[in-house]
């Protein structure tokens, strides 16, 4: 915000936060020190540190990187400090001369802040080239460019913020969490012993990590394992849905028609759903109902790769094949079977708030 307000003075810039307090969430992060970024020393590339978001990465360092950070909080007055585990904080050791800075910035450059404003949805008017944002009070405003930092996702409530955006939403991945072990497991009984520079790698899985492991009453934790556990993340939870299959577990409060089979490299999720459902039977519904057209109507307002598939596979003379489509283009199946079930759905309904009854 303050950035924005920097380069395009004249711009309304506001920034709405549901707690009661501006900046409170930065006042306790880093237990209470603000863990501002991390110094990356030693490492040979951003592989390493990010297994599973590497190209983004890339291209976000490439404008703003964890330099530019350190840069600019000295350029404000916040001397920093690397520790030996290369994580910066403030040399205060303290979160709130970075709320300080912030709202000092903020209240310079005019930029505003409204508190108890939780976004509740946001709409965009392609014909204005403006955005309705709502908020719980049933109060809205209007915006000509939203930036939404929300920091994490709590379920279904921050989907419903973007849902009327037409953009792809990509499931998260479960990391950063301890591994369980078998009842009576061994290594239990050394349960607080703390193991310095172990590797560590689970079978079926290429990803390793390194550090710290600390065994517990329940299995093992530890920087090595909470490592492990984000960066073998996708593996893992492949791992996971395949012993689901096999031990024929698909049944109510087990294994519901929402859970992910699989993820490719680029995190899209293929769904249990969207193998349990006929696809084809619903576009042969859709003919029957001479809904076709509509159909592909909206297909044009669909995301680039959802349109795509969804061209390819059946507006091209013949049924094509999930498996052909990535064949022929070189996206990975899962994300070609992702883009086909998404898409269907987003057909499915606006045609039926459109009055049509697709099942």
């Amino acid at each position: 915000a303050i950035h924005i307000k920097r380069n395009l003075p004249d711009a309304e810039v506001t920034v709405y936060e549901a707690g009661t307090k501006r900046l409170a969430k930065v006042a306790v992060t880093g237990g209470g020190r603000c863990n501002l970024t991390n110094s990356f020393t030693g490492l040979r590339s951003l592989d390493e540190a990010y297994p599973r978001g590497v190209r983004l990465m890339k291209r976000l360092f490439s404008v703003f990187d964890h330099n530019d950070v350190y840069q600019w909080f000295e350029r404000e007055g916040v001397r920093l400090l690397t520790q030996e585990d290369n994580c910066v904080f403030p040399v205060s050791q303290d979160a709130m001369e970075i709320v300080t800075t912030l709202s000092r910035l903020m209240d310079r450059h005019g930029v505003k802040t409204k508190v108890k404003h939780r976004v509740t949805a946001i709409v965009e008017d392609n014909e204005k080239h403006q955005f309705t944002l709502s908020f719980r009070d049933h109060s809205d405003t209007i915006a000509d460019a939203v930036i939404v930092t929300t920091g994490g996702r709590r379920g279904k409530t921050d989907d419903n913020l973007l849902a009327a955006l037409n953009i792809d939403i990509i499931e998260p991945i479960p990391s950063l969490f301890s591994f369980t072990l078998e009842d009576r497991h061994p290594l239990t009984a050394m349960t607080g012993t703390v193991v310095e520079d172990v590797s560590v790698r689970l079978t079926g899985c290429k990803t390793a990590a390194h550090g710290p492991l600390l065994i517990t009453h329940w299995g093992i934790s530890g920087p090595a394992i909470l490592k492990l556990s984000s960066y073998a993340a996708k593996c893992i939870l492949h791992l996971l849905s395949k012993t689901a299959f096999k031990e024929n577990r698909i049944k109510q409060n087990e294994v519901y028609p929402s859970a992910i089979i699989s993820v490719d490299d680029d995190g899209n999720t293929l769904l249990l759903d969207d193998i349990l459902s006929d696809n084809s039977d619903l576009f042969d519904e859709c003919y029957k109902k001479i809904v076709l057209e509509e159909a592909k109507k909206i297909i044009e307002t669909l995301p680039p790769n959802q349109k795509l598939v969804m061209t390819r596979k059946y507006f091209s003379g013949k049924l094509i094949s999930n498996q052909k489509i990535s064949d022929e283009t070189g996206i990975p199946l899962s994300t070609v079977q992702y883009n086909t079930a998404t898409a269907i759905r987003k057909i499915k309904k606006r045609i039926n708030n459109k009055g049509g009854k697709l099942k």
